[in-house]
């Protein structure tokens, strides 16, 4: 049977709303697993390190996409080129980029489930194998810059759950139909240059940058289209239309002849990709948000992970 250790965030949305919730976790798995509750990356960093030791098969993570991409990363430190455990993600988060890309719609409470039959039984189960870029030393799946940085920023700040969250949203669209200022403030058009490899590919005014390794952005909309084909490339993706039309151009455009470049939109694929910016950038990398050491940024291929698909 897989040995299986599971870290869980207590300051994950779902844990932080019901705080008996991770107690309940650690009965749940009981002797099947390791059990460690990380409230910080001290912990976090401890943890891998001992579950390493222990020789675990299988981590699992109970969090959100911020909780993953730490984990993650903290994974591939600590095992030093060592094989990595395979990843199970049993959810609790925001925006679940990664479970999007696992097409695991089920509940946490089925995850958990699937989770304890793959650790108490010597049977066969489904993983799924996700590449993923590497930005100034972080590996993630899903990076964006510019107006879409700002506008999760401000997401970041709403409070009160998915009904504050949604009144957020008609607020960005109400504001970019009437081009108010919270929307001009937010959403504007920058000069970018784009390099794949050595050549040039884009040099032009651009609203914001996807690159990523997924096919699918949360809610599981399939707005990358060449993963598929790209034989484990970074894929990108430029919106280059006018900030005052992006609100009605927006969904032609994310679902729309995804694989071709045109007027208003950019896509292509590579293994080294640089952006150059006019100043030094904020971005995201799975939802956490940075800001650049310089104005040009290298993004290439990172570690590829395998996941369980609960």
């Amino acid at each position: 049977m897989p040995r299986l250790g599971i870290i869980a965030n207590p300051h994950s949305k779902s844990n932080k709303q019901q705080p008996s919730r991770i107690a309940s976790l650690r009965e749940y798995f009981g002797k099947h697993s390791l059990f460690e509750k990380t409230n910080n990356l001290k912990g976090l960093r401890d943890t891998i390190v001992n579950f390493r030791e222990r020789d675990i098969d299988i981590l699992g993570i109970d969090g959100g996409d911020g909780s993953i991409s730490v984990a993650l990363n903290t994974v591939v430190e600590e095992y030093q080129g060592r094989p990595l455990p395979q990843i199970a993600v049993l959810g609790g988060g925001t925006m679940n980029v990664v479970s999007a890309q696992l097409s695991q719609k089920n509940s946490h409470k089925d995850r958990c489930k699937s989770l304890l039959g793959i650790a108490s039984s010597e049977e066969s189960y489904k993983t799924k194998k996700l590449d993923s870029l590497s930005v100034e030393g972080r590996c993630g799946f899903l990076y964006t810059d510019q107006s879409f940085v700002r506008l999760l920023n401000k997401f970041y700040e709403v409070k009160g759950g998915k009904a504050k969250a949604l009144g957020f949203c008609l607020k960005v669209i109400w504001s970019g139909l009437l081009q108010n200022p919270f929307f001009k403030k937010h959403v504007e058009n920058q000069v970018v240059r784009v390099l794949n490899g050595t050549t040039e590919v884009m040099n032009e005014k651009t609203l914001g940058i996807f690159v990523a390794t997924i096919e699918k952005l949360p809610l599981g909309i399939p707005f990358l289209p060449q993963i598929s084909n790209a034989g484990g490339a970074c894929n990108l993706v430029s919106i280059n239309c006018d900030a005052k039309k992006v609100i009605q151009r927006l969904p032609f455009l994310m679902l729309s002849n995804r694989n071709s470049s045109h007027k208003e939109k950019f896509v292509c694929h590579g293994n080294a990709l640089e952006i150059q910016y006019s100043q030094k950038t904020i971005y995201t990398l799975d939802g956490e948000i940075f800001t650049a050491k310089e104005k040009n940024l290298s993004i290439g291929t990172g570690p590829k992970f395998e996941f369980c698909v609960l």
